[in-house]
């Protein structure tokens, strides 16, 4: 009789593994569009985006990238209050949704994360 060997599922990746590339692009991709982003890679805590606009200093944010249930658990960037900015896949739509949400509104005070 043949003997069958059953090979392991492969062991997936932490999600700080696969949320560093994502968010070293979109670090990129903000600082071309003229915000300052700086990769927060703080030991045994979670990888994040800090992200503020130079010209209206209190307008900030902290973007991670998470698994989004929703989604098939497919890795999402996230503003700091929770709310999925859009697929980690499309760093375009990232950058007009982060850049359009740090803009000061007349009337408005931003509260920083």
């Amino acid at each position: 009789m043949p003997e069958i060997v059953q090979q392991r599922p492969a062991r997936p990746q932490p999600l700080r593994e696969q949320a560093l590339p994502r968010l070293r692009a979109l670090t990129a991709a903000l600082t071309t569009a003229g915000l300052t982003a700086t990769l927060e890679q703080p030991e045994g805590s979670e990888v994040y985006v800090r992200v503020i606009n130079p010209a209206a200093t209190d307008y900030r944010d902290r973007i991670t990238c998470q698994h989004h249930i929703i989604d098939g658990y497919a890795l999402w960037f996230v503003h700091s209050w929770g709310e999925p900015i859009s697929p980690a896949c499309d760093i375009a739509a990232a950058v007009a949704d982060i850049s359009a949400m740090l803009q000061p509104r007349p009337g408005a005070h931003r509260a920083q994360p």
